[in-house]
């Protein structure tokens, strides 16, 4: 199974008039690249409505062979614009994927469309999916990581989130209330793969057996900083240059001990987890140039890049795995599609989590 949580279409909160040409030819790239991968679901982001509007994303759903979910998008009717939610099965088990934007999202189409407090969607998307006896819930969240903790405070019944607001990209999965959270980073750099384990149906709550060894990775970490920076606080600082000023040190130091504090007692609450409980595993893949695109797709590119050249005016140019320049070649990695057909062929997921295996 294979997700994203939104903002795909476009860097920026919007596009100039000029630009929409080339916008469109792009959103159905990417769309054409999505239907070939196997995308399960999208949500939307708040760059996707602020350049495409509330319009353009209907236009996607059209063009898409998967759902686009946003349980807080309605109509001046109250009504909603897109599926809140989607239900995949995957190895026997059943998954909603609900999708929520944040609401400072602003489209063209003001008037026509309102944006929902994220708990007021969620809420009722829950109450649906609810009935479809589902084993997980997964929340494709556009938010920020401090709205998603507010959200899953107030509603409770997410068992994972895929924020995709802040850009960020996390090195382990983190806790928020019953539910846990990460980020995949941007530009398409990293795949987060993650592994739902299940070996029977039915709603239980979701451990993570490595947070313990994840809690003393970290203070491994803060620890051999602090004695890094014990040592340079130690020698003579250079005149006219921050090493100078021994109070810098200091107060980084005394930062990072608040935050060794703060992981020790984490550390103290976590509890050995039921031998039948399910758990996740998380991977970060990284995507780099080396990772060559499947023929088809790198041809469908290499025609939208000679079509519409970068800043820089080369076109379609590349690289190949040697470095050298080849213009008009299929570009070493844009779309990531070959990457992510390999992963979602072996059971991986973009974004989001792997098909659930009984027994595993």
């Amino acid at each position: 199974m294979v997700l994203d949580s939104g903002d795909v279409f476009h860097m920026n909160n919007q596009a100039a008039e000029s630009e929409g040409e080339q916008v469109k030819a792009r959103t159905e790239l990417f769309v054409k690249a999505f239907n070939k991968e196997g995308l399960s679901a999208l949500g939307i982001g708040d760059r996707d409505l602020g350049v495409l509007g509330v319009k353009g994303m209907l236009e996607v759903q059209k063009q898409a062979k998967f759902p686009v979910v946003c349980a807080n998008l309605v109509d001046k009717d109250g009504k909603d614009v897109f599926k809140p939610f989607t239900v995949v099965e995957a190895a026997g088990f059943k998954l909603g994927i609900v999708g929520v934007v944040t609401p400072g999202a602003e489209f063209k189409e003001k008037e026509e469309y309102k944006v929902l407090p994220p708990a007021d969607g969620l809420k009722k998307a829950l109450d649906a999916v609810a009935k479809e006896n589902v084993d997980a819930v997964i929340l494709l969240a556009h938010l920020d990581q401090q709205d998603a903790v507010t959200l899953v405070r107030d509603v409770p019944g997410v068992d994972l989130i895929l924020g995709g607001q802040s850009m960020g990209q996390s090195r382990f999965v983190e806790k928020l209330g019953a539910a846990w959270w990460l980020e995949s980073g941007q530009r398409g750099k990293f795949l987060s793969v993650v592994t739902l384990n299940m070996t029977a149906p039915g709603r239980k709550e979701f451990v993570v057996r490595e947070e313990a060894d994840k809690l003393r990775s970290e203070l491994k970490q803060i620890d051999d900083r602090v004695r890094r920076y014990a040592e340079m606080a130690a020698r003579p600082g250079r005149e006219g240059t921050r090493t100078a000023d021994p109070e810098r040190f200091k107060g980084v130091i005394e930062s990072m001990l608040r935050q060794r504090e703060d992981l020790v007692a984490k550390a103290k609450n976590v509890v050995q987890a039921p031998a039948d409980a399910p758990f996740l595993a998380y991977e970060s893949v990284a995507l780099d140039r080396n990772l060559r695109e499947d023929e088809e797709t790198a041809g469908w590119v290499g025609e939208h890049e000679t079509k519409y050249p970068t800043a820089g005016g080369h076109g379609a140019v590349s690289r190949t795995t040697s470095g050298a320049s080849v213009p008009g070649a299929p570009p070493a990695r844009r779309i990531p599609h070959k990457a992510i057909k390999t992963l979602h062929d072996a059971g991986k997921v973009k974004a989001g989590t792997t098909p659930p295996q009984p027994g595993k």
